[in-house]
């Protein structure tokens, strides 16, 4: 959901990137801005993506991430027993997806 809902926003679309740090896996951590906007603030605000948290440390867009869930947005649309899994629990029962999309 996440993937496609970005690609389609910004795809042949004029965008900066602004590279941050790496994370602990030596990736690129950045930020997609496009016509002045945070796109990963605007997906996770709109419930596409999660907000980044590392440890006990809360990320930047943790604010929206609480006010689309409050507001029942994208992901977290469900029916209360339905909710989604946390990316970490999912990954800790179920193992990394990534390498499915490393082509």
């Amino acid at each position: 959901m996440a993937r496609d809902t970005l690609m389609q926003r910004i795809l042949h679309k004029k965008v900066s990137i602004y590279g941050e740090a790496h994370d602990a896996y030596g990736r690129l951590v950045a930020r997609i801005v496009m016509k002045g906007e945070d796109q990963g603030r605007w997906m996770v605000a709109n419930g596409f993506a999660w907000a980044s948290r590392y440890r006990n440390n809360a990320g930047a867009y943790m604010q929206e991430q609480h006010i689309a869930q409050v507001s029942r947005l994208g992901l977290f649309s469900l029916a209360d027993e339905a909710l989604p899994t946390y990316p970490a629990i999912f990954r800790k029962a179920h193992g990394s997806c990534q390498s499915q999309f490393i082509k």
